[in-house]
């Protein structure tokens, strides 16, 4: 059964568990160290400044005494949280990037687990489209194929919740971008909505969408007036984040704002280079 959420009043204006669980086993040095979580086998990130969920740190006592037996077990090499990891893994043939695992806390303490999901680098939303998604040659891509591939499918009707992200580049009126953005969430919703019918048995995933507005971070072609459409079509990716596990009664707002400074996010998508923060129910 999905975890019920909770969105405060003002979030939506503005703008796993509860306490981490014991680790059954760690890699050796704090930086990149991972775990596996006892009874659920997930990768959670231990070390500070690895860049993959930091702020793990190593919770587990037994810590000391597992890092030899893991090092021999698990091997260094293979931690998803090492410096060297690549940001995002493929799935669907590449169609789809995630992120691994990280979390995000509310003012209370309460956890989720979630990842991000970017639709492979040569998509983005077309220039001032809210409808229309398309490739780096300018073609139109379609949304039903892409929101159908099978791993996607399986892991979104998994999730407690889903949530689709709507940005604007910087080109244009802030608010008729930032109307835009709220109309990008809105489409990912509508598809995402069209996804919940396919969850079979299994209860699908809450929706919310995310508006983040206008791109307001300085580039350097923003400096010089040089920017092209290519050159900002990376402000407007596509983006989904999927929470997997989320503690009951989250602030889902507080946490994926929790969520969104860690380095793994970041090294995605940095909020604050956008104007605004606006999380809604769908």
């Amino acid at each position: 059964m999905k975890t019920a959420l909770r969105l405060a009043a003002a979030a939506l204006i503005a703008g796993f568990f509860g306490s981490p669980a014991p680790l059954l086993a760690q890699s050796g040095d704090q930086a990149g160290t991972f775990g596996i979580e006892r009874g659920t086998g997930k990768v959670i990130c231990t070390g500070d400044g690895d860049g993959r969920g930091e702020g793990h740190e190593a919770l587990d006592e037994s810590y000391a005494r597992s890092a030899a037996w893991d090092r021999m077990v698990l091997g260094e090499a293979a931690s998803p949280c090492s410096a060297s990891a690549p940001v995002f893994e493929e799935i669907d043939d590449g169609v789809w990037q995630r992120t691994a695992l990280f979390s995000g806390t509310d003012s209370a303490g309460r956890r989720a687990d979630m990842r991000i999901y970017v639709l492979e680098d040569r998509f983005s939303w077309s220039f001032g489209s809210s409808r229309e998604i398309e490739d780096d040659a300018g073609e139109p891509a379609k949304l039903s194929f892409i929101f159908g591939r099978p791993m996607f499918l399986g892991e979104f009707c998994q999730g407690d919740a889903a949530v689709a992200l709507g940005a604007a580049s910087f080109e244009g009126d802030p608010a008729v971008n930032r109307a835009l953005s709220r109309r990008r969430a809105a489409t990912l919703g509508q598809q995402m909505k069209r996804l919940a019918g396919f969850c079979a048995e299994q209860t699908p995933p809450e929706l919310y969408g995310l508006t983040l507005g206008e791109f307001t971070a300085e580039t350097p072609c923003m400096r010089d007036g040089s920017c092209t459409g290519s050159a900002t079509s990376p402000q407007r990716r596509v983006v989904l984040l999927g929470v997997a596990e989320a503690a009951e009664g989250i602030n889902l707002s507080e946490a994926i704002r929790s969520a969104m400074g860690s380095a793994t996010a970041r090294n995605v998508l940095s909020i604050e280079a956008y104007e605004t923060f606006d999380l809604a129910a769908y």
